[in-house]
């Protein structure tokens, strides 16, 4: 026989019964941990394993197994149970039917006990959940049950991912497997049993399992942060002495945002660092959400030897401190002549001598820095302001995609998808106005698509989304925008460079394409040296890129823009 099986020899026709009871408020499970038993003969089992409960009621409850499959767990609604074992063996040669089964109290989810206490907080129930913890804070986990006998036999474990972290067998103490100073296990053992993990804020995934003789449970949290964020400080990197002075200190989020309970600090890094707006008339500090700025009414050096000066600025937010520096060089006070005045408008910009340009913080709900240069007018004789730039701000959502766009590449290509989204943000009919950042921005998504991009054998959703957002920052919506950025890039000639790029990876298999939109007409074809052929454009039929199955006509009202603009190249173009 087998060992560790019940029953040992037994007569070749056999029949057992057991009967499980509990005098509490508690069920019965039972866990079949093996079961051998000889096949059923036409669906009739001669041998099994039978479990009923409730006998005495007009609905009992009967459970009968013989043959795969069977349960793990057997439940009933029943403080008493019955296990009633058949086997008939009909000859020496014949296996003997056997079977082990670990039964116990059932713990329900009411007396589970998996909940978390944090420093200065009440106790929070988890149910394999996310739990928010603050950076740098003690955590308590505790796993176990309550309301019920401690059961024989119990083990409680804790892991973190795959690792575990220590178990508790009562009535021992608790065991840690791999200690570390980073963790504390404590178990406890009146009313009920536990066992409680406590450490210092660590993000993970924590597993606890409590095994009984007839049940096993397994539990998960994930201890997570609520948010992340870094932080900046944007400010001319040279100023005026006596002049006055503005930092700007930003925290931006990559997920989640800022509780009630965050700040900023200043300080000025000289020999010592000194904290900056405690009873300075020199100085203010206005902070709403997540931007601080620090006035400094009159910025002066700690030394005439020394004119840098660092100054400091930490975000005390939900996931810990954050800091960033900045340095500043002092100038001398200069002849106006050559300096540019301070302007406080919509933005503040600072004192700045000839030849200089400021970066600023872009507007709220956009990514960036404005920019503007001091230049010298020799007509007036003084110093000017030039224009504001703004083409390096960004909204929110061409950032997003931004950084999506950046993470593609040619095995993991979520390009559709990307396209899909920038067409909807730069439609100029349903999308939101543009700026000149969201066209840059756009650009440089098409190009990141464009290099990632395997050849296409056909034209497919990716090139008809590619086309249509090349014809949405085209539009004449745009024209202002367009203007702004030629100012210092190439401004369409990129635009259309990289459509142009991207077009030489679709294989036509020699078959003329010619596709439009509502602001460009595309035409793909082969044409060989050998044919002494010309080439005119355009054509007579093209493929609207919104709906691939609308043709239409050269002289139709979607392409009447169209007419008149026609260019032929002559056959010595090819050869």
């Amino acid at each position: 026989m087998s060992p560790n099986y019940f029953p040992p020899v037994y007569p070749d026709v056999a029949l057992y019964n057991w009967t499980l009871l509990t005098n509490t408020n508690k069920t019965i499970i039972i866990k079949i941990e093996s079961l051998d038993l000889t096949k059923s003969v036409n669906d009739v089992c001669e041998n099994y394993l039978r479990f009923s409960s409730n006998l005495e009621s007009k609905s009992p409850t009967i459970e009968e197994y013989c043959a795969a499959p069977w349960p793990k767990y057997i439940h009933h609604q029943s403080s008493n149970l019955m296990i009633e074992f058949r086997s008939t063996r009909y000859g020496p040669n014949e296996p003997y039917s056997k079977f082990r089964l670990g039964y116990s109290l059932y713990i329900d989810e009411a007396a589970i006990q998996f909940q978390s206490k944090q420093e200065h907080t009440t106790n929070q129930l988890l149910n394999n959940t996310d739990l928010w913890a603050p950076a740098q804070k003690i955590v308590h986990l505790t796993c176990g049950y309550k309301g019920i006998l401690v059961l024989n036999s119990t083990t409680i474990t804790w892991s973190r991912s795959n690792l575990i972290l220590g178990e508790f067998k009562p009535p021992k103490p608790a065991n840690s497997q791999n200690p570390s100073p980073s963790y504390n296990l404590t178990s406890y053992s009146n009313n009920g049993v536990g066992l409680i993990i406590s450490f210092l804020t660590n993000y993970n995934q924590y597993h606890c399992n409590i095994t009984t003789p007839g049940q096993e449970i397994s539990l998960l949290v994930n201890v997570v942060a609520r948010s992340d964020y870094q932080l900046q400080i944007v400010a001319p990197y040279s100023a005026t002495e006596s002049k006055r002075f503005i930092l700007q200190c930003i925290a931006t989020y990559k997920f989640g945002g800022p509780s009630s309970n965050v700040n900023f600090v200043w300080y000025r890094m000289d020999r010592q660092p000194q904290r900056l707006g405690d009873n300075d008339p020199n100085i203010s500090i206005n902070t709403k959400g997540t931007s601080s700025f620090l006035n400094i009414t009159q910025i002066r050096p700690a030394a005439s030897n020394n004119r840098e000066v660092t100054f400091r600025c930490v975000y005390q937010g939900d996931e810990g401190n954050r800091d960033a520096r900045h340095n500043v060089y002092i100038r001398p006070p200069q002849d106006q002549t050559f300096t540019c005045p301070a302007i406080n408008n919509d933005q503040f910009w600072p004192e700045t001598p000839v030849g200089s340009v400021v970066y600023v913080t872009c507007k709220p709900n956009t990514i960036g820095n404005v920019t503007r240069s001091c230049y010298f007018n020799s007509s007036k004789s003084k110093a000017e302001w030039g224009p504001i730039s703004t083409i390096h701000c960004i909204s929110r959502p061409f950032w997003n995609l931004l950084r999506e766009a950046a993470n593609l590449n040619t095995t993991n290509n979520k390009a559709t998808s990307i396209l899909i989204q920038l067409q909807a943000l730069t439609n100029p009919v349903t999308g939101q106005n543009l700026s000149s950042g969201d066209i840059l921005a756009s650009n440089s998504i098409l190009r990141m698509v464009m290099i990632t991009s395997n050849n296409q054998s056909d034209l497919t959703d990716e090139t008809y989304e590619f086309i249509k957002i090349a014809s949405n920052l085209m539009d004449l919506k745009n024209r202002n925008q367009w203007s702004e950025i030629q100012k210092e890039q190439p401004g369409t000639t990129e635009l259309n460079q990289i459509l142009g790029q991207y077009l030489k990876r679709i294989e036509t298999n020699n078959e003329d394409v010619a596709i439009f939109s509502d602001n460009i007409a595309i035409e793909l074809k082969m044409i060989s040296s050998d044919t002494n052929q010309s080439y005119s454009f355009p054509g007579q039929t093209f493929v609207s890129a919104s709906n691939p199955s609308l043709k239409a006509s050269l002289n139709s009202q979607n392409l009447t823009w169209l007419n008149g603009n026609k260019i032929t190249l002559p056959a010595s173009v090819f050869q």
